[in-house]
Order: C-alpha cells, then sequence, then structure tokens
C-alpha cells in the first residue's frame, strides 16, 4: 500500500483508540451478540435525533447526556471506542481468529493495511483479498448495468460539501474534481474521502464521470464545540455563496450534496439562541431559494430523509443479489433505500488503499449515492427535477421484502426516465 505524508501519524491515532485484545475478546465471547448491540445504538441514536429536533428543555437536555452515555458504553462494547476504524491498520499476523465466526468478523470495518493470520487461522468463509476484490466492482442496486450502457453522470455537472481530502488516491485520478478549500484544518478526514468516493470514485463511484466542484468546510479544531461548529458553519455558508456565484455567471450546477445538515448545525450552533436561529435560517433559505431559483437544487440529509433511507445485509455471507437479505436501517413508511453494504471507501493518506465496510450503514455514505443516482438520470434528462426524480424512484422501487424494505432499482429507474423523457408521461 503506497502512502502519502503523514500516514504514520495517522495510524498512531487510529490504533490508539482501542486495544485490540479487548475486541476480539469480545467477538470470542459467546454471549455477545453484536447485530443486537449495534442495533441497541442505531435505536439510542434515533432517539436522540427526536430529541435534538425538540425544543431545549432541562428535562430534554437530562435525557440527551443519559442517552449519549448509553451510547459510548455500547460502542465501547462493540469496538473499545471506535466504530469507524474497526480492524483497520490492525496486525493480527501471529494471532489464531479461526474461532470468531465469519459473520461477526465481517460486519467489522477492516482495510487492506489489517495484517491477517494465515487462512487457515481464519474462520471458514472469512477471505478478506476476496471482500475486497468484490467490494471494489459491486456498486448495487444494478448500477453496474447503466455503466455498460455509458450511463455515468457524464455531462453532469454537481457540487459537494464536505471534509478536507487528497485526490492523489487512485480512485479520484482522472476525475473531473475542481477542489476548493475553504477552511484551515490541516489535517485530512475520513468523511471526505467516503462521500466522494461513493458519489464518483473510478472504481466504486454511482456516477464516475460526473463533474464535481468539491468544498473542504471543515471546523477549526481546539477550543470550544460551539467555536468549532460556527466555524464549520461560517465555512459552509461561504460554500453555498460560491455556488450562487457560479451558477449566476452561467455554470450549470444542478445540486448540491451534504452529508449533513446545515439547520442541524444551526441548531448546534446557536444552542437555544432563537434570536440568532432565526436570523442564520433566514439566511440559509434565502440562499436555497435563490439556487433553486438557477435551477441547482439541495440534496442534504434534510432531503435526504424526506422520501430515503438505507439498509444493511441481515445475513453477510449471502449474497448481494438476495433481496430478502437487507434490512432498511431507519425504517420509514413509503422511503426507498440505498444498500450500505459490501462497500470500499478509500484509506486517507494513501494513494491506493482502502476500507472495507459491510456493517449497519450511515445516511452519510448514502446521501453520495442517492445524489450519484440522480446525477445518472440528470444525464438521460437534463430537465428532471430532484422532487420528480425521487417520486420516480418510489415508482420503480422492489417491492417490500420480508423486513418491509423497498431497494432502489436503478435500472428501472432510467427505464422510467427514457419513458416519461420519450412520452412527456407525468410521474
Amino acid at each position: 500500500m503506497e502512502t502519502i505524508k503523514n500516514f504514520e501519524e495517522f495510524k498512531n491515532i487510529i490504533l490508539s483508540y482501542r486495544a485490540n485484545k479487548d475486541l476480539v475478546s469480545n467477538l470470542l465471547s459467546e454471549n455477545f451478540n453484536l447485530e443486537k448491540t449495534i442495533q441497541e445504538k442505531i435505536e439510542i441514536e434515533q432517539q436522540l435525533q427526536v430529541l435534538f429536533s425538540q425544543p431545549k428543555t432541562d428535562e430534554n437536555s437530562k435525557k440527551i447526556v443519559e442517552l449519549q452515555a448509553e451510547r459510548d458504553k455500547l460502542i465501547d462494547l462493540i469496538y473499545t471506542g471506535d466504530f469507524i476504524w474497526g480492524f483497520s491498520l490492525e496486525d493480527f499476523s501471529k494471532m489464531d481468529l479461526s474461532k470468531i465466526p465469519a459473520e461477526k468478523l465481517m460486519r467489522i470495518p477492516f482495510s487492506t493495511a489489517t495484517k491477517w493470520p494465515p487462512k487457515f487461522k481464519l474462520p471458514k468463509g472469512f477471505d478478506p483479498e476476496k471482500l475486497v476484490a468484490k467490494a471494489k466492482t459491486y456498486k448495487g442496486l444494478g448500477v453496474e448495468q447503466l455503466h455498460k450502457q455509458g450511463i455515468t453522470g457524464k455531462g453532469v455537472k454537481v457540487a459537494y460539501i464536505d471534509k478536507k481530502l487528497d485526490l492523489s488516491h487512485k480512485e479520484f485520478k482522472d476525475r473531473k474534481i475542481d477542489f476548493v478549500n475553504i477552511q484551515q484544518n490541516p489535517n485530512l478526514d475520513f468523511h471526505g474521502y467516503s462521500v466522494l468516493s461513493r458519489l464518483m470514485g473510478k472504481n466504486i463511484g454511482i456516477a464516475p464521470d460526473v463533474d464535481c466542484v468539491y468544498y473542504a468546510t471543515d471546523g477549526t479544531e481546539g477550543g470550544q464545540f460551539a467555536d468549532y461548529i460556527g466555524s464549520e458553519l461560517k465555512n459552509e455558508f461561504a460554500a453555498l455563496k460560491d455556488i450562487l456565484k457560479r451558477v449566476k455567471a452561467g455554470e450549470k450546477i444542478v445540486a448540491v450534496g451534504l452529508s449533513a445538515s446545515i439547520t442541524y448545525h444551526i441548531d448546534l450552533y446557536t444552542n437555544g439562541n432563537t434570536k440568532k436561529k432565526d436570523e442564520l435560517l433566514k439566511q440559509y433559505n434565502k440562499l436555497v431559494k435563490e439556487l433553486e431559483n438557477y435551477g441547482t437544487a439541495i440534496f442534504s440529509a434534510n432531503e435526504f430523509w424526506n422520501n430515503f433511507t438505507y439498509a444493511y445485509k441481515k445475513d453477510c455471507q449471502k449474497p448481494n443479489e438476495d433481496l430478502d437479505n437487507y434490512v432498511s436501517n431507519v425504517p420509514k413508511p413509503n422511503a426507498v433505500a440505498v444498500i450500505d453494504a459490501d462497500k470500499l471507501t478509500p484509506m486517507p493518506y494513501t494513494t491506493d488503499g482502502y476500507k472495507y465496510e459491510n456493517n449497519f450503514g450511515c445516511a452519510s455514505w448514502s446521501i453520495p449515492q442517492v445524489l450519484g443516482l440522480f446525477c445518472l438520470a440528470k444525464q438521460v434528462d437534463a430537465n428532471l427535477t430532484m422532487n420528480e426524480f425521487a417520486k420516480i424512484a418510489q415508482k420503480t422501487a422492489s417491492k417490500p421484502n420480508k423486513y418491509g424494505t423497498r431497494l432502489i432499482n436503478a435500472v428501472e429507474l432510467i427505464k422510467e426516465v427514457k419513458f416519461r423523457l420519450e412520452n412527456q408521461h407525468e410521474v
């Protein structure tokens, strides 16, 4: 694996997050149910989302603190303090992991830098090299078929607002990316690597030929949390203003993706100050409206949750084609899901390293996938709006499986877009 400057510092930080002996001990325990424990964590996070959306009261604040403490204990139990990196960068070469069920190992993220023991010391059905090779060509939802037809997002331009990354990774090689850095944080962030590669990675992206103006808007580290959120919010506003300037000058940007919610950041930053919150919301809504007038849609966490969700594999070892094996992570009435399972994401500070993920997914990684599908549809019908796209995605999704999950069917979605264009058919 080829690395770039500061990789060793990054590696030491990641490895300092937990003690892998405790992690392996947890996995070996017959009483430890990984899926149940993570599901409990997810349920707590859903409760927290509800509480964060409600008016701030002493009772709510107390409940939030209690739930966060409970969630952190579950995270410690599952990953010894590390949900994101799992086994990435670990050295298990001298350990015997053969008694750990393959299903449990496959739920834990690992990377191409993870050092594994010989195959006879790994559980049957767990082959890290094969998992990575398969995930490098797997996009799900039928997207591969569309790429073979030349539907790759070519000719479509979007913007994305997220964290700082380095474009030397091969997933971004020869991609059409205009990188705009409007922050002062010197560190690279895994979050940016994940969202941009899901959108337009050379091998793993949904729309690999899309044009993208990418804004790095990390907050300034150090100081109080409010300072960090405030600086990030300032950078996000600066990005939106720059996008508006571009579209006013004639640049055709069809959508702005954010694996976050600016309105939520406003809530965090204002911390109960209604006047300040109303002022910032007014500014934000004005920007959104102006962008929409130029045909530029906002697709953030808010818009994602209106119509979409994401699904994970109930049984990690079953084939990806088994549609009955997918469970909506956050079940919502009428929501259709992208698949956030059996995926790769580029490793920060490397040019060719990858992290494998097959756990329970997240909205951050799913938002760019939906935006990528929108780009494929826009390549077919340049006049398609985001609202029309969402309705077509609903209409053409798979029937509910035994868990009630409806998956987006990319092939049928594009067929419907073509039919609608040819027949001027209303959705």
